[in-house]
């Protein structure tokens, strides 16, 4: 009996836990690490950018005046921010398909879904800057990309306690899925807020602005959560 067991693999003598995974834990601290210097660094810039973002200030960017090691900082937080989504992503993934750690170490998965997110960033920014530069004039467009990141931005500090929720608490699959919606619904009403603000001057055209708003947000947002779940089907 005790040679059965001592023959028998470690995951079935011990099942997979997030809150035991040596990987996921050095992630968070190193993301713990680097948002605090990244804040210390460029607290004044992301207090600033808030402001002009909540104030709906429509003046000349405030990342016209930054340095260059504090734009890099800045490149730094929307990495960080990636990660974070990959962690929840990795955690909703696992929930739905266990088998995936069958043949794919933790490290690994929130790799490829940290740069699925960075695609996805690129693939968005992309789309506005070409829209914004095409129907609306260049101040704006500047304005609502800088608005657009300062929100990528201050999701790197707001994801970070939820993801600690998420490995160390371990919720339920429905918990943390709601834990993930709720920031994702945030953010996407801010974003709807700003725009509407910065380009619907006549409120007669609201709803139509919100029609197609719904095609530049909510339908990438669609394609990417169906495009991880061929892709899971893909790593199993």
């Amino acid at each position: 009996m005790i040679l059965t067991l001592w023959n028998l693999p470690l995951q079935i003598l011990r099942p997979y836990a997030m809150n035991r995974d040596s990987y996921i834990a050095l992630i968070i601290i190193t993301c713990l690490l680097f948002s605090s210097y990244i804040y210390a660094r460029t607290n004044k810039i992301l207090i600033q950018l808030f402001k002009d973002f909540i104030l709906h200030r429509e003046h000349t960017s405030v990342l016209r005046n930054t340095t260059t090691n504090e734009l890099r900082f800045l490149v730094l937080l929307i990495g960080q921010t990636c990660v974070l989504v990959a962690i929840c992503c990795y955690a909703l993934s696992i929930y739905n398909n266990p088998a995936l750690l069958d043949s794919n170490s933790s490290l690994a998965l929130i790799g490829i879904y940290t740069l699925c997110n960075i695609s996805y960033i690129v693939f968005k920014w992309f789309i506005y800057h070409y829209i914004g530069y095409t129907f609306f004039d260049k101040e704006k467009s500047s304005i609502w990309s800088e608005s657009y990141f300062t929100l990528i931005y201050y999701s790197g500090f707001i994801l970070f306690p939820i993801c600690l929720v998420i490995v160390y608490l371990q919720i339920n699959a429905t918990s943390a899925l709601i834990l993930c919606l709720i920031p994702l619904v945030v953010v996407k009403l801010l974003i709807l807020y700003k725009a509407i603000k910065l380009f619907c001057v006549r409120y007669l055209y609201i709803l139509l602005f919100i029609l197609y708003f719904c095609t530049l947000e909510i339908m990438p947002l669609l394609i990417f959560c169906k495009g991880i779940s061929i892709l899971n089907k893909v790593l199993i």
